[in-house]
């Protein structure tokens, strides 16, 4: 039942196009998937799997807030979908964020409780600078066979359930799954959010050139599989 990251329109497909990296791997091209149904859909183009999701599962996409126009799934629109997708994550976004604060949602909905709020560690991913390091970062991993991380992974207490902080990039059973401690990359974040991942047992790195070394170093020097 573990999620992983799937894009939209597929990476190859959009180099077909003549798109560029940037636009591959923008954030609103992502989406999340289990691991049966992501590689169900393999590299299929969105005009082909799309309609066949929102007649068998309703309210699928809506779920994950891929826009439902049908020109928006063809590749030659692929910019416009980028821009629709982002405006309807923002306002989800804000309608989450305006009930939260209005104290409109239910406790269990709360990504923590609002009393013990002050001083809780988030972090996240923020500005483009940050994102594009963060994309190339991907990039580099899957060229080097490691295996794929988690983007905003929330980390949580393991006894409460309590966020405990936002990591812009980790793999949570390390970069040889059961083998190696947890591995975190928390890209221009305030102390505490580094030692909420610190005491959790991450090995963390601030720098993508520091995670490159270590992962060169440590793994892909060992000549041991990466994942």
């Amino acid at each position: 039942s573990r999620l992983e990251l799937h894009h939209v329109f597929p990476k190859a497909y959009l180099y077909k196009q003549g798109y560029q990296l940037a636009d591959v791997n923008a954030i609103a091209n992502f989406a999340f998937l289990t691991k049966e149904c992501n590689l169900a859909l393999s590299d299929a183009p969105p005009e082909e799997y799309l309609p066949k999701i929102a007649a068998d599962q309703p309210g699928a996409l809506e779920s994950q807030w891929i826009p439902t126009d049908p020109e928006l799934w063809k590749p030659e629109n692929y910019l416009a979908f980028l821009a629709e997708r982002r405006r309807l994550l923002a306002a989800a976004a804000n309608e989450f964020l305006d009930d939260l604060h209005a104290g409109g949602l239910p406790e269990s909905e709360a990504l923590y409780d609002v009393a013990t709020a002050h001083g809780v560690p988030m972090g996240g991913i923020g500005g483009e600078e940050e994102e594009q390091a963060i994309m190339e970062l991907l990039e580099w991993a899957e060229e080097q066979g490691l295996p794929l991380p988690q983007l905003g992974y929330e980390l949580a207490d393991a006894d409460t359930g309590a966020l405990l902080a936002v990591i812009d990039v980790a793999w949570p059973d390390g970069l040889q799954e059961g083998l190696s401690q947890p591995v975190a990359v928390p890209l221009e974040e305030p102390e505490y959010v580094l030692r909420a991942v610190n005491q959790a047992g991450y090995l963390y790195f601030t720098t993508v050139e520091a995670f490159k070394e270590y992962a060169v170093s440590e793994v892909l020097a060992a000549g041991a599989p990466a994942d």
